[in-house]
């Protein structure tokens, strides 16, 4: 069952920044690098942090040190133990059962006092938080019962419950068909947890072990999540933890997560605490990494590290998670009307422009379970050249175009000769403005609708080739709303049947983008992952949105 189950996760390199990296907690272990404080840059600031309802890169970082689901996922990307010590399939392929490790405990959160209010804290809880033992009662079958409920449930509007539609009725229950409690989920006892899918193992691989590693499958304690009264996940006192850290406090600007003393996994936590802080300016990323007061790691996109003059460092972890695209928006006319998009790519000679052969909108990061989505499904068509068709396709539009073009400074050539492209093909027919803006004026624009086609990055914000797309269409900025799209999205994120059935069905909905001109693919782009001097121990997933610190370590 685990050669099925798939990952993503690679081990993060040595050293790497030649920059010396003061270490920032006291007592940090100049032998064995524990005990640090590791510093890490976060796009944006964390929003809820329930793990059913969490969105986005930096809510699914600080859950994923500060819970443990089921699983885990190592090095090599492949499930390992996690809240589980073991599991086995049935001969049938049919059920999985969990056993749970009986050493794992909740970690109280701070101010649970005022949660639980005093009587019961103070009779339950006071004299274990005076000797150090912040744990709140063990992990259970029944909060992976509770939670997995809660995920599902529709009432609860978890963006990322289609994950787990592998499980028996978790699609019904989603669509208001049937009730939680018919998911087949169950505690056979307090350590024990089966789970019967919807088809048989001999029907193909219906269910992806590594989904359970995932933020919406964490477990969640039914009384202390009754006792937060709708607040669960809004605040450090809110969210009981059981992974290597606890959130220790949450402000607009950094989030502080602390080693949890009660964790028993199968990994020592090495860190003493983790502090993630927003800095979404790449620029101050490379500048402040290795600073005493600066990061021990920082992610950094290679057009900055180009300007910068960086020299690249082979224990630099290079992360292939972006795409340049042409995005259109579908939202407002001429380019509501479908014809008139394939028109413009279709006019579109990209070797004529100097541009690499890139087909797909989904970078190289992109995989089902470990293993890379083209090596299953190949690559996807995009509208491919042609200057008659495109003609055609503007005259059946019945619609001339004036457009307004948008892009950052450096891809001010690009979009000129882009246009020249579409003047030679359409004549009079096309009149345009490209403007260009600051990377930051330009993102404002884009949120704003105020354009109709702008070269942008789009960066996949999961490894997870359906979510990766999922992300990278909303990131478009392009008010593209598709019921088809929608379908095939979902049967994409579902992940079932074989993984070559998963991955051609990931390829179908990002086609379907594609092929109806919402978005044209013009080269990959990479980050680089710059570990400052010292730090090692990192594991790092393809597109770099996870990035577990339990086995960091800083070298003095």
């Amino acid at each position: 069952m685990r050669n099925q189950c798939n990952g993503l996760l690679r081990a993060g390199a040595a050293c790497a920044a030649a920059l010396a990296l003061l270490c920032a907690a006291a007592g940090c272990g100049q032998k064995t690098g524990a005990g640090a404080t590791i510093s890490y840059p976060l796009a944006t600031a964390p929003r809820r942090l329930d793990p059913v309802v969490a969105e986005g890169a930096a809510a699914f970082l600080v859950l994923e040190n500060c819970m443990e689901g089921l699983v885990r996922l190592d090095a090599q990307g492949n499930p390992t133990p996690g809240a589980a010590e073991r599991w086995e399939a049935s001969a049938d392929g049919k059920t999985i059962t969990f056993y749970l490790r009986k050493d794992a405990r909740w970690r109280l959160p701070p101010n649970a006092r005022e949660v639980l209010g005093a009587a019961l804290y103070d009779a339950e809880y006071k004299e274990r938080v005076k000797a150090g033992d912040f744990a709140y009662g063990p992990v259970t079958a029944a909060d992976f019962v509770f939670g997995l409920r809660r995920a599902v449930d529709p009432g609860s509007h978890a963006p990322g419950a289609d994950v787990l539609f592998g499980i028996r009725n978790a699609q019904a229950i989603a669509g208001g068909k049937q009730k939680p409690e018919t998911l087949g989920v169950r505690a056979a006892d307090d350590f024990t947890l089966v789970l019967t899918l919807e088809t048989t193992g001999a029907e193909g691989r219906i269910f992806d072990l590594a989904t359970l590693a995932q933020s919406v499958a964490m477990p969640c304690n039914e009384a202390y999540f009754n006792a937060c009264k709708g607040r669960y996940g809004l605040a450090p006192e809110y969210l009981p933890c059981n992974g290597p850290f606890f959130l220790f406090s949450q402000e607009d600007l950094v989030v502080r997560l602390r080693k949890n003393t009660v964790y028993a996994g199968a990994q020592p936590v090495l860190p003493a605490a983790v502090h993630l802080r927003v800095q979404p300016d790449p620029a101050q990323r490379l500048r402040l990494l290795g600073e005493s007061d600066g990061y021990s790691a920082a992610p950094v996109a290679e057009e900055v590290l180009r300007a910068a003059g960086y020299a690249a460092n082979e224990n630099d972890i290079l992360l292939q998670n972006s795409t340049l695209c042409l995005v259109s928006n579908c939202g407002r006319a001429p380019l509501q009307n479908t014809k008139l998009r394939q028109a413009l790519y279709a006019a579109l000679d990209t070797a004529a422009l100097g541009l690499p052969t890139v087909e797909g909108v989904l970078p190289p990061c992109a995989q089902i379970g470990s293993v890379p989505l083209r090596a299953l499904a190949g690559e996807p068509q995009k509208i491919a050249h042609d200057p008659a068709r495109a003609a055609q396709l503007l005259q059946a539009g019945g619609d001339a175009l004036q457009l307004d073009l948008l892009c950052t400074p450096e891809n001010e050539k690009l979009l000129q000769r882009m246009l020249q492209q579409w003047q030679q093909v359409f004549g009079l027919a096309i009149k345009a403005r490209v403007e260009p803006l600051e990377p930051a004026a330009l993102a404002a624009r884009l949120q704003s609708g105020d354009y109709d086609v702008a070269i942008t990055s789009l960066r996949a914000e999961s490894s997870f080739a359906p979510q990766a797309l999922e992300g990278m269409s909303g990131g478009m900025a392009a008010r593209y709303q598709s019921k088809v799209f929608a379908a095939l999205l979902g049967a994409a994120k579902a992940q079932t049947g074989t993984p070559e059935q998963a991955a051609r069905a990931c390829l179908l909905a990002e086609e379907h983008l594609l092929q109806n001109g919402v978005v044209y693919p013009l080269a990959p782009q990479t980050e680089r992952l710059l570990l400052a001097k010292g730090v090692e121990g990192l594991v790092v997933s393809p597109a770099g949105e996870r990035v577990f610190f339990a086995g960091a370590k800083v070298f003095l």
